[in-house]
């Protein structure tokens, strides 16, 4: 008599089988870790605060 294990034997590669489990992964080995440098300056290089002031003082 065959069993339902028996069906999975013959089965197209295309088709998953989860009876077995990949190995454990750490969660430290799963972050990326790349050189990057410092962010981009989003006012590049200007102060808007500043320049507020400036335009709206008081002569």
């Amino acid at each position: 008599m065959e069993t339902a294990m028996d069906d999975r034997v013959g089965r197209d590669p295309e088709t998953r089988d989860f009876t077995q489990l990949p190995e454990r992964v750490e969660i430290a080995d799963t972050v990326a870790t790349q050189v990057v440098g410092p962010p981009a300056d989003p006012a590049m290089g200007r102060d808007p605060d500043m320049e507020f002031l400036l335009r709206n003082a008081d002569d």
